[in-house]
């Protein structure tokens, strides 16, 4: 993974570790997410700093259990770091220029390992294809990501053995129950079927309530009756033996009154979705967050909305990724789709930059490394590189030099003696 190349990693975990890590010519550069920050650490003779070291911190709060997108893009003469879709300058001429110059540091690696000592999982982008023939994989697994969408102070494991509900295969009709090998769904009113696949209609039409209530059908597909006075039940199926004190009902929104045995204490039996006294608080149907991936959750009377708007999700509980990629085509002049949760990559061709490849690139917006010249072309630009130069944007110098003898030092690539010292 050339860092000065577009290359994209996502993850989701609650515990972290290190997300990637590679090395190339005894240099390495080790990418972790940690407590409240993420950590890009360069290491090796070739780097320039405190034992040949550089560690760059960048103070984020990534381990919640959502996906997050970490991305690498040069241009207009910056290397860009991308933390979901705020963009850092990694490096450019005047800072942090080493590790664009010198082709040891975050050049293609020769060893490259991701998710060593990282719990949590991981989906691959421009520059780092999972599926290749010289891939070998421990420890991990391919397909759903099997993290429950609980908070993470809830995971006392980070990974459940099975989750069969993770792809919620109810559909958002019903509640999900995650068995040791296989999962249920409990469908709503409105539903059935093993998915909840099948609508049968509004649950109120099949007038469920009697002796007058009236039937509220919520937005996941249940019903409610909210019964006359001195009705109550699921189906205002149960007469109350008023009590006179009970008389004028002072219980709010279809709540009961009732008198205690032996005594004159009014009290209310509140209709589901109701609390209080009087049963005058609507219940927050939001106070267990069930809305995922930044969803906003919306209170209803017994029941929740989830506006999923701008999260890159859909479904009731906004559970369900929209593929951008599929839906919208969003990447201009032949740009490569890269579908994350939530968001979208667009890999560009050569000649077009921008989050969806609309902005032409020219010698005006780009820059050559190591004093390359910068050539317009029809589309795009080119970079005219020194003899011992070459690559794209000259980024790659010439081969390291074997260790040379004393009285001599290392010119592109070769062991070139002082002045006044001869021999080979």
């Amino acid at each position: 993974m050339p860092i000065w190349d577009h290359s994209a990693i996502s993850f989701r975990s609650c515990r972290g570790g290190e997300i990637l890590a590679q090395q190339y010519n005894k240099n390495s550069i080790v990418i972790s997410v940690l407590n409240d920050f993420l950590q890009i650490s360069l290491a090796g003779p070739a780097v320039i700093g405190p034992n040949n070291r550089v560690d760059v911190k960048y103070s984020y709060h990534l381990l919640d259990n959502r996906w997050h997108t970490l991305q690498f893009k040069y241009e207009y003469g910056n290397l860009l770091l991308y933390i979901d879709r705020e963009a850092r300058i990694f490096a450019n001429s005047t800072f942090n220029s080493q590790f664009l110059t010198n082709k040891d540091i975050g050049n293609e690696a020769a060893i490259l390992i991701l998710g060593n000592s990282f719990t949590g999982c991981l989906q691959d982008g421009p520059g780092l294809q999972f599926f290749n023939d010289s891939m070998t994989v421990q420890n991990a697994v391919f397909g759903p990501c099997p993290l429950s969408h609980n908070p993470c102070s809830d995971h006392d494991t980070p990974f459940r053995n099975q989750d069969y509900c993770s792809n919620d295969p109810c559909m958002g009709h019903g509640a999900c129950i995650s068995k040791p090998d296989r999962y249920e769904c409990r469908c709503t009113a409105r539903y059935s079927g093993n998915n909840c696949q099948k609508d049968d209609g509004p649950p109120c039409d099949r007038n469920p309530c009697s002796n007058g209530g009236t039937c509220y059908e919520d937005s996941r597909g249940d019903y409610q009756c909210l019964c006359s006075p001195n009705y109550t039940g699921k189906h205002c199926e149960t007469e109350i033996n008023v009590n006179p004190l009970c008389q004028v009902n002072p219980c709010q929104n279809g709540g009961a009154c009732v008198v205690a045995p032996g005594t004159s204490a009014i009290e209310c039996e509140c209709a589901k979705g109701y609390a209080g006294t009087r049963c005058e608080v609507d219940k927050d149907d939001c106070a267990s967050q069930p809305c995922q991936n930044n969803g906003k959750c919306v209170d209803r009377v017994n029941s929740f909305v989830c506006d999923c708007t701008g999260t890159g999700f859909t479904g009731p509980f906004c559970q369900t990724n929209v593929d951008e990629c599929d839906e919208n085509k969003p990447c201009h002049n032949l740009g490569r789709c890269f579908d994350t949760y939530g968001w979208f990559i667009c890999q560009c061709l050569d000649g077009w930059g921008g989050e969806l490849c609309d902005k032409p690139i020219s010698c005006q917006t780009q820059q050559c490394l190591n004093g390359g010249t910068c050539q317009d072309k029809s589309i795009g630009f080119q970079c005219l590189c020194p003899p011992e130069y070459s690559g794209e944007l000259c980024q790659q110098g010439p081969p390291p030099c074997p260790q040379c003898p004393i009285d001599s030092e290392c010119v592109n690539g070769k062991c070139v003696c002082k002045p006044g010292t001869a021999g080979k």
